[in-house]
């Protein structure tokens, strides 16, 4: 926060008024057992349905069910093929936090409980109570680097250190459910109802309907167009060859005779005219 104040007084004023829990990682709940900051989810799902946007309710829901029948059959089967405990992103992860850790210096204390150095801090880790004084082991349910290079100390699976919400048996209990197929809507039995929902007066705009989302101020735009600087093959930089012929031109017109320059350049080279005024009156 001091960082924030420094660079943009507002904006620390504005955090101030807004719940910790809400926008940084130290006030999240532990027991959820996630650490992500962004929103990126719901932006996922948008792009993930944007094709049928511009359908019917109906058709709409119809569209994303199937959807997530097909995804949920996928999943299930992918998760069945995995050779380890834990899923392929997190072992991936775990890998990365593995490689942190190797600069880390464990002191232990006795039974599980260490001192970490780690540059100009040091954090006490408990390795029984999954406990470590940064708060990331605890909202991430990963070991950070502090917690692996105490385990490494012990010689043991690290992968006991992963929370079992991370693991395999909860993804496949995630996905262990089916969504079940729908017959058709002919076969569908007629429903009697006191009033009917109509659609909204649908009310035309000027324009062309706008399918992307509207996105903030603030986003960074991915760009997939490579912007390729090219120079003249006598390496001068910020100049090509057409650039290099005008300039060859240029400076050559000046050191050539008037014939020459006429059939160089193909135009009239200027010329110089002495006038005797005596001989003239």
């Amino acid at each position: 926060m001091s960082q924030i104040k420094a660079v943009d007084l507002a904006a620390y004023s504005w955090l101030l008024g807004i719940p910790s829990k809400h926008w940084s990682r130290h006030g999240f709940e532990e027991s959820i057992k996630v650490d992500h900051v962004t929103n990126n989810i719901t932006e996922s799902f948008n792009n993930w349905v944007n094709p049928f946007r511009g359908m019917p309710v109906l058709s709409l829901l119809e569209q994303i069910r199937r959807k997530q029948m097909r995804r949920i059959k996928k999943r299930h089967d992918q998760c069945l093929q995995w050779a380890t405990t834990l899923p392929p992103a997190i072992h991936k992860r775990l890998e990365d936090i593995k490689k942190e850790a190797r600069h880390i210096i464990p002191i232990w204390a006795g039974e599980d409980e260490y001192e970490v150095k780690d540059i100009s801090r040091h954090y006490i880790v408990k390795l029984i109570s999954h406990h470590c004084e940064c708060g990331l082991w605890q909202i991430s349910a990963l070991p950070c680097k502090h917690d692996v290079a105490c385990v490494n100390t012990w010689r043991k699976d690290l992968n006991e250190y992963v929370h079992p919400y991370l693991k395999k048996e909860a993804y496949l209990r995630t996905y262990s459910f089916m969504i079940h197929p729908i017959p058709d809507e002919s076969t569908w039995s007629e429903v009697e109802a006191d009033n009917e929902v109509q659609p909204p007066v649908k009310k035309r705009l000027p324009g062309r309907p706008k399918l992307a989302r509207r996105r903030e101020a603030d986003v960074v735009f991915a760009c997939n167009v490579a912007i390729i600087k090219r120079s003249c093959s006598r390496n001068a930089e910020n100049i090509n060859k057409r650039t290099r012929y005008e300039l060859d031109v240029g400076s050559s017109a000046h050191n050539l005779s008037a014939a020459d320059f006429e059939t160089f350049t193909g135009t009239l080279a200027p010329r110089h005219v002495d006038i005797h005024w005596d001989e003239i009156f």
